[in-house]
């Protein structure tokens, strides 16, 4: 910038005494700083700009002139150009500046809310103690900041309030409903994220398909973050703390993205009775058994013009999203809403950090090479061709025989009958587990439950027993008692349990069960109208069997039973086994859902139909044989899925509590856009 004249400074201070007289608003004189300092010298009418800016909408353009403001500005940044610093540098200052503890003063989160939010008693702020945070900023860095709470000055009333959420007597976390508001969102005790920061990320990773590593890592590329310094907590949280972990950046999306569908459901969930945690996988267990609900029951009423939207349901499996999960393909059953039995699909559970078993089932392992990560082989789930070791998870050792050289431990198998019980060298079983038996602790088998997406899922698990004052000297017999349980007796029960040999099956070379996968599920099962909206969402395990897909279009009619009336036809690659399997008349007479299953136009898809070979299926399953299919895209869920694989790389990584709501939220949000363009094109 050139200075054609310079005053003196009482000159100027007098000058700036007379410009501010001339003036009635203190916010013209900050803007024209403001523009003076974002603005290059060199751009035309620079002057003139900068006054025009200052005064737009403030009423003073009448008093001041483009000659008065160049002379102030030209001075003021002669004599003082800190006056000159932008908002984002003065904000740095702020950051440094020290409290008289020494401590940087950061920014500083604390809540604007004055009363409790439970009593309506007024809050005060607990200003000694202050919370050391690191917040990760879009224009900044990360920077440290501290955390101040309010709490409520009832003394019979334990509410406090922190910034964007609070907490109640019962020590629950419940977010505000100004939440999405705020500048800043704190997602764990110490960890906050800007607001721009994480709707950037947001989007990332929702239309750039990166996964959250690559979010990190060019976060911390950006801001040119080296390694993580080896100082002391004391030393520098900031310094510890400087680069931004993938999983903090995990934490965070997932309780933005809780919150964000929160919004896009509000009949069915509220804020405050929805508690957070420090983990969001417990909220996201809780929450996405309802998410899964809410999901199929919007969208299962929307109807658009496109051919086929309401009355015909597109079906497919997508095994490119899957997940791993635990390699003991025995101990885990599901059972489907609305439907009598449950299906055997093994440990839905994510394996262990280097394992293959999850960390119910690695205890009860012991052979070295079925513990190492890397080893993926016999996936066809054979039992048979397996060591006996292979068979799975020790549930119980309940016997001993000694030989000349060893001993040898007769051992129920997790998940197994009892006629698969074996006699197994010391060697081949957990030594924990050989240690237990001989100092006379008891194990027992038992079953965890937990609903997931319309699902209730049972894992069984062998923990030691809690002291009993019952004793019985016969542990066979005790053992047996335990395992007279439908679950033990027979792998699958119900619909499930149903034969089929008396039906003749098609011939068609379609069948996807005999793909089995033991270390991954296999994928996804959806359903989509015609338009495009997805309206069913489910997890498969092991295959893309029948039962599975079975059961899901059970449970997504049996819930949607008012909005799914006008349902005419099921288009399926495999459509002729499942038409044969669903039209089982023992199995059709079990539920009004399955019998109308039975009566659905189940047929396949043009794209797949020319591989279907059988006389039967030709007949009975070709989609040109029916008028109302004339004009409908067949192919919707191929289509779907080829935008949908892309974050394969990102859900294959995730853990069980995560993985469903994420397939949710990103089905959500292709919904939302077909919606959008459906409204447009109207």
């Amino acid at each position: 910038m050139l200075f054609v004249e310079y005053t003196s400074a009482p000159t100027t201070v007098n000058m700036l005494r007379s410009f501010v007289n001339n003036i009635s608003k203190v916010s013209v004189l900050r803007r024209l700083l403001f523009a003076a300092s974002h603005l290059p010298a060199d751009l035309p009418n620079y002057w003139r700009i900068v006054l025009d800016f200052a005064t737009e909408n403030q009423g003073e353009k009448d008093s001041i002139n483009v000659e008065q403001v160049r002379l102030l500005l030209e001075n003021l940044h002669e004599l003082n150009s800190a006056a000159f610093k932008t908002d984002t540098q003065l904000l740095k200052q702020l950051v440094e500046f020290p409290l008289p503890s020494n401590k940087p003063l950061g920014l500083i989160l604390i809540s604007s809310s004055e009363s409790c939010y439970l009593c309506k008693s007024k809050l005060t702020v607990r200003r000694d103690r202050p919370a050391p945070v690191i917040i990760y900023t879009d224009s900044m860095g990360s920077v440290t900041g501290s955390h101040f709470h309010k709490y409520c000055t009832n003394t019979n009333c334990h509410f406090v309030q922190y910034y964007g959420y609070y907490t109640t007597g019962s020590g629950q976390v419940f977010y505000s409903h100004i939440w999405k508001s705020l500048p800043y969102f704190v997602s764990s005790r110490e960890t906050a994220f800007s607001m721009d920061l994480l709707n950037r990320f947001n989007a990332e990773i929702l239309l750039g398909q990166q996964s959250f590593k690559q979010c990190a890592d060019v976060y911390n590329h950006i801001n040119r973050y080296e390694v993580k310094s080896q100082q002391s907590r004391e030393v520098s949280l900031l310094t510890e703390r400087q680069k931004v972990d993938r999983r903090r950046i995990e934490d965070a999306f997932f309780q933005y993205a809780l919150l964000t569908t929160h919004g896009l459901y509000p009949e069915y969930f509220e804020l405050s009775n929805l508690p957070m945690h420090c983990d969001a996988s417990e909220t996201l267990i809780k929450f996405t058994a309802t998410y899964h609900g809410a999901f199929m029951n919007k969208y299962s009423e929307h109807r658009c013009n496109k051919p086929g939207c309401g009355n015909v349901l597109v079906l497919d499996g997508n095994m490119k999203n899957h997940r791993s999960v635990c390699y003991a393909n025995k101990a885990g059953y599901v059972q489907y809403e609305g439907l009598p039995g449950r299906l055997c699909t093994g440990c839905p559970n994510t394996p262990a950090y280097k394992s293959l078993y999850c960390s119910h089932h690695k205890p009860l392992i012991s052979i070295p090479h079925l513990a190492n990560s890397n080893s993926h082989d016999n996936d066809d789930g054979d039992s048979s061709s397996m060591e006996p070791s292979e068979k799975g998870p020790v549930g119980l050792i309940i016997g001993k025989r000694t030989t000349r050289n060893t001993n040898l431990y007769q051992v129920v198998w997790l998940g197994r009958t009892i006629t698969e019980n074996s006699w197994e060298f010391a060697s081949q079983l957990p030594v924990a587990m050989i240690k237990e038996y001989e100092e006379g602790i008891k194990r027992e088998i038992h079953e965890d439950h937990f609903t997931s997406a319309g699902q209730t899922v049972s894992v069984i698990c062998s923990n030691v027993m809690q002291q009993d004052s019952s004793k019985d000297n016969d542990p066979l017999q005790n053992a047996a008692k335990k395992f007279c349980h439908p679950v033990i007796e027979s792998h699958s029960s119900g619909v499930f349990d149903i034969s089929d040999h008396d039906i003749d099956g098609p011939v068609c070379n379609t069948q996807k069960d005999k793909r089995q996968t033991r270390h991954h599920t296999a994928g996804i099962v959806a359903g989509a109208w015609p338009c495009g909206i997805v309206v069913l969402i489910g997890e498969l395990y092991g295959a893309e069997s029948k039962p599975q897909v079975y059961g899901n279009i059970h449970t997504f009619l049996h819930k949607n039973k008012e909005s799914t009336k006008t349902l005419e036809f099921l288009v399926y690659d495999d459509a002729c086994h499942l038409k044969k399997y669903a039209a089982n008349s023992k199995r059709a007479s079990q539920t009004p859902t399955a019998k109308r299953i039975a009566s659905i136009n189940t047929v396949v898809d043009r794209l797949h139909f020319s591989g279907h070979v059988d006389i039967w299926c030709r007949k009975n399953c070709n989609p040109d044989s029916f008028e109302d299919l004339k004009d409908v895209d067949s192919e919707i869920c191929e289509q779907i899925f080829s935008w949908l694989s892309r974050y394969s790389r990102i859900t294959q990584h995730m853990k069980r509590e995560y993985f469903l709501f994420y397939i949710m939220y990103l089905c959500d949000q292709h919904n939302q856009r077909v919606e959008s363009k459906s409204s447009t094109n109207c």
